[in-house]
């Protein structure tokens, strides 16, 4: 098994350097924004670990939780695990359809639904993950997943912003771009996962990953817990979706399909070039990651 030094980095190092991208980000997003808050302020953040939830408050702070688990089934079958590619960018569309008619209030509770639920199954994501790929340790694995969960930034950084002056006022609200291809590592599926998942439906957006063979079993496995999640906060069964037996192909079929408007990609120098070539927007990082 292959070993992911830690750097000597310890929890609240990593609490530390996170926090400390998300307030830049923050300060950059807070000028002259309308202060609309969806629900009152939560008490101050509390340590989190497995088996607890989230509660997202506006200064991303969390309150720790009991979170019961979804059921993963529906209809017989897991929701967003499809045979083919089509199926899958099918439905992602009538997903995404739904959840455009949906208020902003349940972005927010989809959001935390997902955090909460993904937290009480950290360990066994964690180990799940390196059982199938053989690579990383499973301390590690729980340190990165659980930063992931709690650390992506959710739909309290998309509100509203206002300006106004000599000229009038201007308000600036970010629309999704609907269906999203996400390519995701064999490296960090699960952390890829909810950091995609959580970034991409929090702007309204519904996905179609195209995770990693070495790591399909997990993947879909995850995808369709946090199906379950979306689904039991009032959001659209199938937001989340993946083939379930992913391949090269259905990756490059995924990157130029007519149903997807954005391609991400997390993976190596090849894939990075090839959603370049895509001819869609792409949002990619190659070898390391950045």
């Amino acid at each position: 098994m292959r070993r992911q030094p830690t750097g000597g980095l310890d929890d609240s190092a990593l609490d530390a350097i996170v926090d400390a991208v998300i307030g830049r980000v923050r300060n950059r997003l807070s000028v002259n924004v309308v202060d609309a808050k969806l629900s009152p302020a939560a008490p101050a953040a509390a340590t989190i670990g497995a088996g607890q939830s989230v509660t997202d408050h506006p200064a991303s702070a969390f309150v720790a939780h009991a979170a019961p688990a979804p059921a993963v089934h529906v209809g017989g079958r897991r929701p967003g695990i499809h045979d083919d590619l089509d199926s899958a960018v099918a439905a992602a569309g009538r997903a995404f359809e739904e959840y455009e008619a949906m208020p902003l209030a349940t972005r927010y509770a989809v959001v935390r639904n997902m955090r909460e639920v993904a937290l009480a199954h950290l360990e066994e994501m964690s180990r799940r993950a390196v059982e199938e790929t053989s690579l990383g340790r499973y301390e590690d694995k729980l340190i990165k997943n659980r930063v992931a969960i709690t650390k992506t930034p959710g739909p309290e950084f998309l509100e509203p912003i206002a300006q106004s002056g000599d000229d009038g006022l201007m308000l600036i609200e970010r629309a999704p771009f609907g269906v999203i291809a996400s390519i995701t590592p064999c490296t960090n599926p699960t952390e890829t996962i909810i950091n995609n998942g959580i970034g991409m439906v929090a702007g309204g957006n519904s996905v179609v990953f195209n995770v990693h063979p070495l790591a399909k079993g997990t993947s879909a496995w995850y995808i369709a817990l946090l199906n379950g999640a979306i689904r039991d906060a009032g959001g659209p069964a199938e937001l989340l979706n993946c083939v379930a037996e992913p391949t090269i192909e259905t990756a490059q079929a995924l990157m130029v399909h007519p149903g997807v408007r954005l391609v991400v990609v997390t993976g190596g120098g090849a894939v990075v070039k090839q959603a370049m070539r895509s001819g869609k927007r792409a949002i990619s990082a190659g070898p390391g990651n950045p």
